[in-house]
């Protein structure tokens, strides 16, 4: 008597079954892939903005910070722009570093319809000259969204400091120096300089960070102006001193 040996299989309805749960499956996977990979391509281009935005601020502090008072060029404080005498670092032909005097300004730029962060330079003659050049040299820095300049002044006859939004030496330079031009000419009392750089610098700087704005700020203080105000507050008291001793003699 002869025996079949019966082979043992899957039915249609069980490989339709596993198909669709490994279709599940590999769907399941692909998604939490390109996804993960979505966010990564997204924190990539989001902290590079970032790193852009702070070595911008970091470029803007080693400008500010060896700023001195220039004969010609003033330093010109508003809100969206802010101009100051600056040394220029350029390079020859043989790539020799070289340093000249000049000016540098930041402002938000919407030339090309998007809100860049840039970085202009003139020459000491451009920087004087300020109708004779429009432009300087510019450099794009960062997208931003917006920016903000305050200036931290120190008001002599209230002998307060505080945060503005503008500073402009400049009129009442040109009228100071018309009286001082009828006056005889003698040496100027440390007490009585005029400001001529404010004491620092608050900047604040808005970019996008996908659908939500974010913002970074930054406070910069000029050592030549806050050297130059400290000798000039202790002139003052040494002279109040001065004559508080003369009245009681």
């Amino acid at each position: 008597m002869s025996r079949t040996r019966r082979v043992k299989g899957f039915t249609l309805i069980e490989l339709m079954l596993v198909a669709a749960l490994l279709a599940i499956l590999g769907l399941a996977v692909a998604a939490t892939f390109a996804g993960g990979l979505k966010i990564f391509n997204r924190m990539e281009n989001y902290t590079a903005v970032k790193a852009d935005i702070l070595l911008s601020l970091e470029r803007m502090e080693r400008d500010m910070r060896s700023t001195f008072p220039v004969k010609g060029i003033g330093f010109i404080g508003e809100a969206k722009r802010m101009t100051f005498p600056a040394i220029l670092r350029t390079f020859s032909a043989k790539g020799l570093a070289e340093e000249s005097l000049g000016s540098v300004s930041y402002y938000r730029d919407d030339a090309r319809g998007a809100g860049v962060l840039s970085r202009e330079e003139k020459a000491y003659v451009q920087a004087v000259n300020k109708e004779g050049y429009r432009h300087g040299e510019m450099t794009e820095l960062a997208p931003i969204e917006d920016i903000h300049f305050q200036y931290f002044s120190y008001d002599a006859e209230a002998e307060t400091y505080s945060w503005v939004d503008r500073w402009d030496k400049s009129e009442k330079k040109e009228e100071e120096q018309r009286e001082e031009a009828k006056a005889p000419k003698g040496v100027i009392a440390l007490e009585d300089r005029p400001e001529e750089l404010p004491l620092g610098v608050k900047i604040m700087i808005r970019y996008a960070d996908g659908d939500k704005p974010l913002t970074l700020s930054r406070t910069i203080f000029i050592k030549t102006a806050v050297s130059l105000n400290l000798a000039k507050r202790r002139a003052r008291a040494g002279k109040n001193i001065s004559k508080k001793a003369e009245s009681e003699q």
